[in-house]
């Protein structure tokens, strides 16, 4: 447990590491796949996943959380009864969508019907698939072994964007969304259990398959009600609006999460499996949890904030002007998103501390919130789901932060006290952008990039500004713990390199003699 801090802040520097390099490519990806493909492939393939991440949902009973998360040893016994599970549900439910794909494809009538049939049951194929990556990347991080883990998903993702922008300027449509992800986790899987040295075997231990699923099951419902919860605006606007709008909201929706999908869930990995090795500690978790509550909002905050400012200009330049109708919903959208910041290591933590329960309840509220919110918000267009999300979002901070503070050490000011140099700090920002926004909107108009240049750019020097000028504490204690880590890490970088070159002049020395 002593170097459980050490490799944690590791497995951080290199999840985020990964995650940054991501952020980049994800833009490379929509500035090619945004020019080659319409709307309406978009819708398709979304439509595709939106059924097949249902299914994955409802198949997937959180075994692989129950062996990262378990306390006592981790056994072959144990590995090998996850694989099979996961492999019989999986399988259940490909030969399911392959019997019911017309029925499937017909209920989605605001897409092409021929096209959803044909894809149905390929998209499906990626249920199986995944499950020769699932147990050899959760023994990876329940050993905290982020460094392989990032250097394979980091690989996965350059080798996808490649395949589908290739696919796409040949002509494939949005089949080239769909078979650039099946060859993607396919790599993923031999990768993974090549570094594990883990060869799959079909076996099924009664009790391991019992502590596991007793684990799993409240992991499956919180699944299944998150997904639910994260697709059903995309269910209204599909059934409501139709294909081409359900691809412009989800364009919208994904670069809103760019940083929760590559900052905050690279964080996140390293803190459930960190917690959950020290659960039994709560005020190692309640530090733990501030620390990490206060990097993810230095982070997100201003990404956030300044993408709801830059939005008129951002779109335009990175998707192009068949996608201007994505600003509104996007820049609503960013305030959500700042709100649900703080929410996946809330839920980690729960979940590593054994609450997981709480969790799922949480996600059931979220559902039916949701639901709600988007039916009525639809009739207003995607700027009135955007709306929907947004409020919901706000309900839902304030119910998880209420069951975290009642069931664990933390408290209110340990969840809102780190908010409080970013929001401090993006609130400036804000300020100065909007100003200079309105002075060149009514001055002296600027084309669309050097407008997101410069107010890129502006944001940037004030929010660095404001943290210089206010010295928040709390930032100030961060740097200086960095500040000694990365010491160390040079330290230890230098031995390596004196190590590395001892041996090289040996070898030379050797070789010379011979």
């Amino acid at each position: 447990m002593k170097n459980l801090g050490s490799k944690a802040k590791i497995g951080i520097l290199y999840n985020s590491g990964a995650r940054f390099a991501g952020i980049g490519l994800h833009f490379i990806n929509i500035i090619f796949l945004a020019r080659l493909l319409t709307p309406e492939d978009f819708g398709m393939a979304a439509t595709g996943w939106l059924v097949i991440g249902f299914a994955t949902k409802f198949g997937e009973f959180g075994f692989n959380m129950g062996l990262i998360q378990r306390n006592a040893e981790v056994t072959e016994v144990h590995i090998n009864t996850l694989f099979t599970m996961d492999m019989a549900f999986k399988i259940t439910l490909w030969i399911i969508i392959l019997i019911g794909t017309k029925a499937i494809a017909a209920f989605f009538d605001g897409v092409d019907y021929t096209g959803l049939v044909a894809s149905l049951p390929v998209i499906s194929f990626y249920m199986v698939l995944e499950c020769f990556s699932t147990t050899p990347l959760a023994m990876m991080q329940r050993n905290l072994d982020f460094k392989n883990r990032s250097i394979i998903m980091m690989t996965e993702r350059i080798i996808e964007s490649i395949i589908a922008i290739a696919m796409a300027f040949a002509g494939y449509g949005f089949w080239s969304l769909i078979y650039s992800k099946i060859i993607g986790i396919a790599i993923v899987g031999v990768w993974a259990a090549m570094m594990m040295k883990w060869v799959p075997k079909i076996k099924l231990d009664k009790e391991a398959a019992n502590e596991l699923f007793q684990f799993g099951i409240m992991v499956f419902l919180r699944n299944l009600f998150r997904y639910g919860a994260d697709n059903a605006a995309n269910f209204m606007v599909l059934k409501v609006l139709g294909g081409g709008a359900l691809g412009i909201y989800e364009k919208a929706f994904g670069l809103m999460r760019l940083p929760q999908k590559h900052l905050t869930k690279g964080m996140n990995s390293v803190v459930f499996a960190a917690v959950a090795r020290i659960q039994d500690e709560p005020q190692r978790v309640r530090s733990a949890f501030r620390k990490v509550v206060l990097v993810v909002s230095l982070v997100s905050f201003p990404i956030l904030s300044g993408m709801a400012v830059v939005a008129p200009y951002l779109v335009p330049v990175l998707l192009g002007d068949q996608w201007l109708e994505t600003i509104v919903p996007l820049q609503i959208m960013c305030a959500a998103g700042i709100l649900l910041s703080i929410d996946p290591f809330i839920n980690s933590v729960l979940t590593a501390t054994g609450f997981v329960k709480y969790t799922a309840f949480r996600r059931g509220i979220e559902l039916v919130l949701i639901g709600v919110a988007a039916y009525f918000g639809v009739q207003f267009g995607l700027a009135g789901v955007a709306a929907a999300v947004l409020i919901v979002s706000f309900i839902v901070m304030l119910v998880m932060i209420a069951i975290i503070t009642k069931k664990s050490e933390i408290s209110w000011l340990d969840c809102l006290e780190p908010l409080l140099p970013a929001t401090v700090a993006s609130l400036s920002m804000l300020a100065a952008m909007l100003a200079a926004r309105f002075s060149f909107e009514t001055a002296h108009p600027l084309p669309n990039l050097a407008m997101l240049i410069i107010l890129t750019l502006l944001g940037m020097a004030v929010y660095f500004a404001s943290h210089f000028l206010f010295r928040f504490q709390l930032v100030q204690d961060l740097l200086k713990e960095l500040g000694g880590d990365s010491q160390k890490m040079m330290k230890k970088i230098r031995k390596k390199a004196r190590k590395a070159k001892a041996r090289f002049f040996s070898f030379s020395e050797k070789k010379n003699a011979v």
